[in-house]
């Protein structure tokens, strides 16, 4: 320490100098009045934090016992006295005066705080550090009224800060319809000039500025808004939400709140690029409605075609059949062996080219010909489905069980349908053993308006790789003379489901059983298809 100077007002006076220890004692001494002469406490610390030199108002302010203050102490004894009597930080009791001497031991450089005394009464604390290290330290006792006002300086300053930092435009009057906050994002927005941007400026002239330039909101017209009424409305004080293009093309949003001592808020949002994606939206919409119509229009032709073409072939079908039968009977001994077999040849494709035209009617008529949802009980579907497959059971020599089922919102007719093609499915393609099909249900996985339904049967199985190609319209797995059927099945089974809101899947191990799950919607759910 002894390589220090010991007293910066050695160093603000110049210390010795060529004129003698005499004049460097005379500054000292000049500067020393001066700090008594001040109005604010005065402290000075080394860069040990020991004082080095203060003033009486120092003592004067804080109060301090006779003799405690001396040069040399530590700014930590200070701290520690000053915080066993109550002193605290008065815009935030929970900082420790601990914690603002470490803020000095950061060498953070220059900060102020406010200290607030036992008595009640605020010390303006303002720190300066010096060049070697050490520090000033000024205090200034804060009247109600100064308080106040430096309390108004900082919330202004505060909030001049956050309206520059904002992407809105947002102006402030007040009831005299004064301008008294803004920011400069709100005049470049609307493309006003520097000038008019000012504290103080009437609401009027701006306004007036508009009524110039022609500029209207989207519920105002030149013919509907004058100038008068647009200060009357503002100075009514009620909300009020706008539009404005402005002549290059851009849309800004304008809000108007009012404020409770009087005056109003306006904000200023550039609302280009949403106007932009809800029109390109909106024209999406129409060519969507558009394509929609369409599709309905195509689908109620298709299924008028389906159904003219169901009927129109069918009879030719059905005659050459019959013609085919009858010359097999009246021409037997006549036709000779493979007479017969062409003729079985031509009566079998009748017959399947008819079963393939009544499936393909009845799978166009899934999503035209339903019913309205009401609550269906699956287990009435599941009596209906098992007497319809009465022969079918008894001739494979199988078993159909099942668990109690729920009651669900959908269609009754396309439930037998749905379950029988399932059930009869899994008694058609069965394995060596007697077929074992069962029906569950619990809970749809993550969705707690639908049921899973569940058909687990025990035969040949799927391979994976076809899970997805099964529930595609006339796909088939098989030789035609193995398995009967025109693949339409599992089609009409998932376009059922689709239509009353589910979904279907198949798990399946070839040669140990599959298990068809679907869901439904539960009883009391909407459910509108």
């Amino acid at each position: 320490m002894a390589s220090r100077e010991k007293n910066p007002l050695d160093r603000a006076q110049g210390g010795a100098t060529a004129a003698g220890p005499a004049a460097g004692a005379s500054g000292l001494l000049n500067g020393m009045e001066i700090l008594e002469a001040l109005t604010q406490g005065v402290a000075i610390f080394d860069a040990d934090f020991r004082l080095v030199h203060h003033n009486a108002r120092f003592i004067d302010l804080f109060d301090f016992p006779p003799d405690f203050v001396r040069i040399g102490m530590s700014l930590e004894d200070i701290m520690i006295f000053n915080r066993e009597r109550g002193v605290k930080d008065h815009n935030n009791p929970t900082t420790t005066l601990e914690g603002l001497a470490a803020r000095v031991a950061r060498r953070a450089g220059p900060f102020r705080v406010e200290l607030e005394l036992p008595d009640g009464h605020v010390l303006a604390l303002r720190h300066a550090p010096l060049h070697d290290g050490g520090f000033v330290n000024t205090y200034t006792r804060i009247t109600s009224r100064s308080l106040a006002e430096e309390h108004s300086r900082q919330a202004l300053a505060l909030l001049q800060d956050v309206l520059a930092n904002m992407a809105d435009g947002v102006r402030v009057f007040d009831k005299d319809l004064k301008l008294i906050a803004f920011n400069e994002r709100a005049f470049d927005m609307m493309d006003m000039p520097k000038e008019l941007q000012r504290v103080g400026i009437s609401y009027q002239s701006l306004t007036e500025f508009n009524r110039m330039r022609g500029d209207y909101d989207s519920d105002d017209s030149a013919d509907n808004i004058s100038m008068e009424d647009r200060v009357a409305r503002a100075r009514s004080g009620t909300g009020r939400s706008s539009l404005q293009t402005l002549p290059d093309g851009r849309v800004i949003q304008k809000r108007r709140n009012a404020m409770p001592g009087g005056g109003f808020v306006s904000t200023y949002s550039d609302i280009t690029g949403l106007k932009r994606t809800e029109e390109a939206l909106a024209e999406k919409a129409r060519a969507l409605e558009a394509a929609l119509d369409e599709l309905k229009r195509s689908n109620t032709e298709l299924e008028q075609f389906a159904y003219v073409a169901s009927h129109d072939l069918q009879e030719p079908l059905r005659m050459v059949g019959s013609y085919c039968q009858l010359l097999s009977r009246r021409y037997r001994d006549k036709l000779g062996e493979d007479g017969q077999e062409f003729i079985g040849y031509a009566v079998d494709g009748a017959e399947r080219m008819q079963k393939l035209i009544n499936d393909l009617l009845m799978y166009s008529r899934v999503g035209t010909r339903g019913k309205t949802p009401a609550p269906v009980p699956l287990e009435k579907i599941m009596e209906a489905v098992e007497q319809n497959l009465k022969i079918a059971i008894q001739e494979s020599g199988g078993r159909v069980t099942h668990d109690p089922l729920p009651v669900i919102m959908g269609d009754d007719v396309q439930m037998v349908q749905l379950l029988q093609n399932l059930i009869g499915n899994a008694l058609k393609f069965r394995g060596e053993a007697p077929p074992e099909v069962h029906v569950s249900a619990d809970a749809a996985p993550g969705d707690p308006r639908r049921w899973r339904i569940s058909v687990r049967d025990n035969g040949i199985g799927i391979e994976p790789a076809y899970f997805d190609r099964i529930f595609q319209i006339f796909q088939r797995l098989h030789e035609r003379g193995k398995y009967p059927g025109t693949g339409i099945g599992l089609a009409v089974c998932k376009k059922i489901v689709e239509r009353h809101g589910g979904v279907i899947s198949v798990a399946s191990t070839p040669g140990a059983g599959s298990t068809f799950s679907f869901t439904l919607t539960k009883e009391g759910s909407a459910n509108e298809f």
